[in-house]
C-alpha cells in the first residue's frame, strides 16, 4: 500500500532553534533508514518552505501509523495522508467497466 504524506511545520514551534536543529538531523537519519528498509519510496523537503513530502510503501495502515508516530519531528509537523492506487489498478477498473458495458 502506498501513501502520499504531506508534512508542514506547525505555526507555533514548541522547541528552541537548537532543539529543532537536533530533531531535524535525527529526522534525516530516520528518512535514510526508512528508504534503506524500503518503507519510504521517495521523500524530499519543499524548497523555501518548512515542510516535506514522502511516499510510504507499507503493508497496512497500522504500519503507516507506527512509522509516522516514530518520526522525530512528529510533534512539530502537521500532516495530510492520501492513499494512492497504481495505474494497474486503474487500468483493471476501466477494463472491467468496458467489458461490463459491452455485454
Amino acid at each position: 500500500m502506498k501513501f502520499l504524506v504531506r508534512m508542514w511545520a506547525i505555526q507555533q514551534i514548541t522547541v528552541s532553534p537548537k532543539e529543532l536543529s537536533a530533531l531535524a538531523l535525527e529526522q534525516l537519519e530516520y528518512w535514510d533508514r526508512l528508504q534503506q528498509e524500503g518503507k519510504v519510496f521517495f521523500t524530499a523537503p519543499y524548497v523555501g518552505q518548512r515542510g516535506r513530502v514522502a511516499i510510504y510503501d507499507v503493508e497496512s495502515t497500522d504500519e503507516l501509523f507506527d512509522l509516522i508516530n516514530a518520526d522525530p519531528l512528529f510533534g512539530q509537523l502537521d500532516r495530510e495522508v492520501i492513499a494512492l492506487a497504481s495505474n494497474e489498478q486503474l487500468r483493471a477498473l476501466y477494463q472491467k467497466r468496458l467489458d461490463t458495458s459491452s455485454s
